[in-house]
C-alpha cells in the first residue's frame, strides 16, 4: 500500500518456472527469460493468472469474489544482479577457491545441489 493509493493489495505467488528456449547454432536447451520488451514482466499467460486467482480467493475468500487484478508482474532471474558477480568471477578464475570448488560445473554430484527441491519442474508454456 501506498499513501497514494491506499487500498492497493499485493499477491505473490512464489513459483520457479522455467522457459526453456532452443539455442538453434549448437542445439542446446536453456531457460531464459521470454525474448520479448521487459521480459514480458507485465504479460502473464492465462496459466499463471489463474494461479494468482487462486492465492487471491485463499487470502481474501467470499469477500474478495470481485476484486481483480490492475495490473501483473513477473520475475525472471531476480536475484542474477546478485550473483552475476559471482559467476563472472568465477568465468575468469578469480572465485574464492572454496567457492569455486563447490560451484564447479563439472564438481561430484552428491545426489543434487542443496535446494535441489527448488529444482524448476513447470514450464511456463504449458500454464
Amino acid at each position: 500500500m501506498s499513501e497514494k493509493d491506499p487500498y492497493t493489495v499485493k499477491f505473490c505467488r512464489d513459483e520457479v518456472c522455467k522457459n526453456t528456449v532452443k539455442h538453434e547454432a549448437s542445439d542446446q536447451k536453456f531457460s531464459s527469460p521470454p525474448d520479448e520488451p521487459n521480459q514480458a514482466q507485465r504479460q502473464p499467460n492465462q496459466g499463471l493468472k489463474e494461479r494468482l486467482d487462486l492465492v487471491k480467493d485463499g487470502i481474501l475468500g467470499e469477500p474478495g469474489k470481485n476484486v481483480e487484478f490492475d495490473e501483473y508482474r513477473i520475475c525472471c532471474w531476480k536475484f542474477m544482479p546478485t550473483i552475476g558477480r559471482y559467476v563472472a568471477n568465477m568465468l575468469d578464475g578469480k572465485l574464492d577457491p572454496s567457492l569455486a570448488k563447490r560451484w564447479a560445473w563439472d564438481g561430484e554430484n552428491n545426489g543434487g545441489g542443496t535446494h535441489s527441491h527448488l529444482l524448476p519442474k513447470l514450464e511456463m508454456g504449458d500454464l
